[in-house]
């Protein structure tokens, strides 16, 4: 398993082409979209959050903050992911574990069991539903 791994997180040859590009490339490419979709809210919770700091420096705070955050589980959720489905083969477990994995990343980041937990949870069973959803429609 470790060396199928190893050839997967540089190229995609441990993977069929259809599999993706890698667990970096894969990584790169959902923590990308994680932190445009974080900046885009961070600067939509600069808009409606009052602040005493001027509101630029204030904007430029919460985006990038936002954009990290959501870059990171992105980048967990892909990583992950990918070495589950190398190792495993394709799977709904597989972006379940991702997604739990990723979604314990906010409550890991404040050291706090119960948020860790709840966000693994809620993470876990969005992938679920999703998976769910893409099955019934037939995908």
């Amino acid at each position: 398993h470790i060396g199928r791994i190893a050839e997967g997180v540089w190229s995609s040859s441990a993977m069929p082409a259809s599999e993706g590009d890698g667990v970096v490339m894969s990584m790169v490419s959902f923590g990308a979209t994680g932190a445009f979709v974080g900046t885009a809210i961070g600067s939509f919770h600069a808009i409606i959050k009052p602040v005493s700091e001027p509101k630029f420096t204030n904007s430029l705070k919460l985006a990038g903050s936002h954009a990290a955050n959501l870059a990171a589980i992105c980048a967990v959720y892909a990583g992950t992911d990918e070495v589950l489905t190398s190792m495993n083969g394709e799977s709904t477990m597989n972006k379940v574990a991702a997604g739990c994995i990723a979604g314990s990343l906010p409550g890991l980041q404040r050291m706090s069991p119960g948020l860790a937990f709840s966000g693994c949870v809620i993470f876990g069973v969005g992938q679920i539903v999703g998976d769910h959803n893409k099955f019934e429609q037939g995908d």
